[in-house]
């Protein structure tokens, strides 16, 4: 794991550099996922769940509408590669925690509803995944924390880059979703390996 921490550090630091190297900014993005697959090989899920979120990161530095939406439909692909790997579920005694999800999709959907447009189908199915990913790694057996702060930590990443595009900018955002985004990625790796 100490080379996935060293290329993510290195890719946060190089930030500004990288906005001024368009062409490279995907490569480094998209390098510490292609490391925690290339650590994954042997593991067929969480390999689909990494190269399908190394196409993303990809595909959302690319310019336009059709680019974000091709981005999002991989990292959709990705959270249900992940869920295919938490397989089996079974209940367990963290049930309760159900109900601080619900409650966050109920919330995320009225924030975003009113502000999507013609993205309201292809986004809305987005969290549908995203949350049942949430799901599955409550009842993933057997029951992880680890798993679980993955998935969240994902959920979070995802609804920052939703509020920013549809509801208002958030002050630092790449670097929020990138430190959270990165941290599922590992959390999620390290929980189901």
């Amino acid at each position: 794991m100490f080379v996935y921490i060293l290329l993510v550090i290195c890719y946060l630091a190089m930030g500004n550099w990288l906005e001024k190297r368009a062409t490279l900014r995907p490569f480094f993005k998209a390098l510490p996922i292609c490391w925690l697959a290339y650590m994954a090989f042997g593991n067929w899920g969480l390999l689909a769940a990494l190269l399908l979120s190394a196409a993303g990161d990809i595909t959302l530095e690319l310019e336009g509408e059709q680019s974000f939406m091709v981005g999002v439909g991989f990292f959709l692909l990705a959270h249900v590669a992940y869920i295919g790997r938490m397989l089996p579920l079974m209940p367990n005694n963290n049930l309760w925690l159900l109900i601080p999800l619900i409650i966050y999709g109920i919330i995320i959907v009225r924030l975003l509803l009113p502000k999507l447009g013609v993205l309201k189908i292809p986004v809305l199915a987005y969290v549908v995944v995203i949350l049942s990913m949430g799901v599955a790694a409550l009842l993933h057996a057997p029951f992880s924390w680890i798993v679980l702060l993955g998935a969240g930590s994902f959920i979070f990443s995802d609804s920052a880059i939703a509020i920013d595009k549809f509801i208002r900018p958030i002050p630092q955002r790449d670097l929020i979703v990138m430190i959270s985004y990165y941290l599922a990625q590992w959390l999620l790796v390290s929980g189901l390996s």
